[in-house]
């Protein structure tokens, strides 16, 4: 509105140039006449002498008010300059909140679509672990014959089962390698979804990645985490173990202490980032 009223005002200044000079001519010719008043000379030198009065008397006066006139002219053409670049200014600013504000749709667009990978990955976690089924036989014992029958184990109890079979006095990773061979066809799809977690979260552009790490953790029994553990050294050491070393998913390992001079061999194989705060119980500092 103030850039307008200026440019008004500079329309207005050059108007009254023009009036003036204006004037100034009628008020040179005016006086020429009142003084020298008479019929129009046929003489050469007449014309002469009036042309040296005009020319002497309007043309300083003339090519003063055009130095005027240029000067407005310029300052008018310096305030149509500014403001072209201050609609310049605002319009990158408006492009720049334009930008900003799709880029900020954008990660959340990103979140959202990550969280809901994510959760669904999550879910399925959990129902692998609910379908998880085995059994072993369990001979009885009566006074007229030995009967077998079967223990049924299902869900998380599967996995201390397969702990319980473990002798962690003797060689845990030979031990470890031949019950998981038995029980591949129960718990591989378990290990390999923990891995597709982990890669999805470490491959995503989301912010605060050990946030939705520990989020999975937190569906994990010690159980889990024991053979988790023993799984990573193992069949897990190229792709899921580097993955655990980054988001210190082992940090709430919990390992019987009679067993922590026999696992320290095992964890020695390990990052020490993969126990986070607690990587003191697996290691002599």
């Amino acid at each position: 509105m103030e850039e307008k009223n200026n440019n008004i005002n500079i329309d207005k200044s050059l108007k009254i140039i023009v009036s003036i000079a204006i004037l100034t001519i009628v008020i040179a010719f005016g006086m020429y006449f009142f003084n020298f008043h008479g019929s129009l000379s046929n003489q050469h030198e007449k014309w002469g002498t009036f042309g040296d009065f005009i020319g002497g008397t309007l043309n300083p006066i003339l090519s003063f008010f055009a130095l005027i006139a240029l000067l407005k002219t310029i300052e008018l053409q310096f305030q149509q300059l500014k403001i072209s670049q201050d609609e310049l200014k605002l319009s990158r600013n408006e492009l720049a909140k334009s930008a900003k504000a799709l880029t900020e749709q954008s990660k959340n667009i990103q979140k959202q679509n990550f969280e809901n990978t994510f959760f669904n990955l999550l879910s399925l976690h959990n129902n692998i672990v609910n379908n998880l089924k085995t059994s072993s036989p369990n001979v009885i014992s009566t006074i007229q014959r030995r009967e077998s029958v079967y223990d049924e184990y299902q869900g998380k109890e599967v996995f201390k089962k397969i702990i319980n079979e473990i002798n962690f006095e003797q060689d845990i990773i030979i031990q470890y390698i031949k019950i998981y061979e038995q029980y591949q066809t129960i718990i591989g799809h378990y290990f390999r979804n923990i891995y597709q977690i982990l890669k999805l979260i470490d491959k995503s552009d989301i912010e605060n990645k050990k946030f939705y790490t520990n989020i999975l953790r937190a569906q994990l029994s010690n159980d889990e985490l024991l053979l988790i553990f023993l799984n990573g050294v193992t069949y897990g050491k190229e792709k899921t173990k580097p993955l655990m070393e980054r988001y210190e998913f082992l940090e709430p390992l919990n390992v019987p202490s009679k067993y922590l001079g026999n696992f320290q061999d095992i964890a020695s194989q390990y990052n020490k980032k993969i126990f986070g705060q607690s990587k003191s119980l697996l290691y002599d500092d």
